[in-house]
């Protein structure tokens, strides 16, 4: 049987991701629409709702950056080795060099590199450090608690092993080993989903006003560990300097202290530039993977979305609350998942009323 060729003519990447997670991706939007308000004033006092949600959605970013990082850390230690050894069939199979001990490796015609030099350039290519949200996730939840960062770290660690969250923090960790090409899922739909929905969610929580964001929160749950005494912040949330202030197209976004800098970008732009260079990167990769690594890459999509409905699930155990309308138990932080891709037209008129709200504001300071 002859091998199909690898760079068949489909419709782009995203596309088939968008429209195969169109279901979840619907289901997920419900759950932010009942979800955000309840992290914010007047149903939150402070914001220890949204560091519980951050503690827990930091260890997702952290998982698959690192892994990334790794990859390509260890690939360009490897690269003077075998630079001329490694000559890459995309049509035989993609093995993690964890799958087989070394002696049934030799029995075995694939090749055995853990990164294959044609994926190991794709992820070079694709990796964008502006687009990495880890570090800006604990910068904001040491900034909302006055905890060290060796806290932080022990509060994630520690709520990572935790329920669902831990289950599939171990799961990133096991497929991007065995397929280290599905780091596209992963980075299509949690860097984009800082776009689009992200943009509402930001400006919601930038309304809230900077007083909301000066309160200590109280003990932060799944752990009751207590916030300590923090000064207000003076570092901008999207980071850029002064010189680069003017220039920004969204002074206010660009300008505040409040310690939102996971949704923000160091960008004159707003991020709207990154966002541009990801997806013509994406696309410019689509021919160099196989029809296999594409359904690979779709399929683990659906899959972090089925993994973020579980985690929202959790997340209402350890915050529990009951609406008293319909008494469905909802949870005071808001399900991030469901970002991806556009909201409706009724999400996008909140983004414009709560924009106007910023925009006031920040004019009566």
């Amino acid at each position: 049987r002859h091998h199909q060729p690898h760079h068949r003519h489909h419709r782009p990447l995203a596309e088939s991701i968008a429209s195969s997670t169109r279901a979840i991706h619907a289901k997920l939007n419900k759950l932010i629409i009942a979800r955000l308000p309840l992290a914010l004033p007047p149903r939150c006092a402070d914001p220890s709702n949204y560091v519980s949600g951050l503690l827990h959605i930091a260890p997702i970013y952290r998982a698959f950056e690192t892994v990334w990082e790794d990859i390509l850390d260890r690939e360009h230690d490897a690269n003077t080795e075998r630079r001329a050894s490694d000559s890459c069939d995309p049509e035989r199979p993609l093995l993690d060099s964890g799958i087989f001990s070394s002696d049934d490796w030799t029995k075995k015609s694939e090749h055995q590199p853990s990164v294959c030099t044609r994926i190991d350039s794709v992820l070079q290519h694709l990796y964008m450090p502006e687009l990495m949200r880890a570090h800006r996730l604990k910068a904001d939840i040491s900034s909302l608690t006055g905890w060290p960062d060796h806290t932080v770290d022990e509060q994630m660690s520690n709520i990572e092993q935790q329920g669902h969250l831990g289950q599939f923090i171990q799961h990133i960790h096991e497929v991007i080993g065995n397929k280290p090409h599905v780091l596209l899922a992963y980075s299509y739909i949690l860097f984009m989903a800082l776009f689009a929905g992200g943009r509402f969610i930001r400006a919601s929580l930038e309304a809230a006003g900077e007083d909301f964001w000066e309160q200590r929160p109280s003990p932060i749950k799944p752990t009751n560990r207590p916030s300590q005494y923090s000064a207000s912040s003076i570092e901008r949330a999207s980071g850029l300097a002064d010189k680069d202030v003017n220039s920004a197209p969204c002074s206010a976004h660009a300008e505040h202290t409040m310690p939102l800098r996971f949704l923000h970008f160091k960008s004159t732009e707003d991020g709207e530039d990154l966002k541009r260079e990801f997806k013509q990167r994406l696309r410019d990769l689509e021919e160099i993977l196989t029809d296999s690594e594409k359904h690979d890459i779709i399929q683990e999509g659906v899959c972090i979305f089925e993994n973020m409905v579980l985690l929202v699930q959790q997340l209402d155990e350890v915050c529990a609350h009951v609406d008293s309308e319909d008494g469905d138990e909802v949870s005071p932080i808001y399900s991030f998942a469901g970002m991806v891709s556009p909201i409706n037209a009724r999400l996008r008129d909140s983004v414009d009323v709560a924009k106007e709200r910023v925009a006031r504001s920040s004019k009566k300071s």
